[in-house]
């Protein structure tokens, strides 16, 4: 049975290196002090950091041109470009 990930942007489950990958994004000071706990609970290489999220091959392309951004930004900048959405205040990068 194949492990099958998530895209952040639509939910499309896919196979990870077939169909998308994930992408490390900038961290947010939340991120570091997850990452701090983590290691401190001997955690890590056992769950994913928040700043790290799957991306199906439609959306991939797009979410690595945004790793210098926070995830949720990023998120944001992918769906306006993308799929039309817009959240919040956001000033889009074009």
């Amino acid at each position: 049975m194949e492990n099958k990930k998530e895209c952040r942007i639509c939910g499309y489950r896919f196979t990870p290196g077939k169909e998308g990958g994930s992408l490390a994004f900038a961290k947010r000071e939340k991120d570091k002090l997850w990452r701090e706990h983590a290691e401190d609970e001997e955690l890590v290489g056992e769950k994913k950091p928040p700043e790290v999220g799957w991306f199906c091959a439609k959306h991939y392309p797009e979410a690595e041109k945004c790793t210098d951004m926070a995830i949720n930004d990023a998120i944001e900048l992918v769906e306006f470009r993308m799929e039309g959405k817009a959240a919040g205040n956001l000033n889009p990068r074009m």
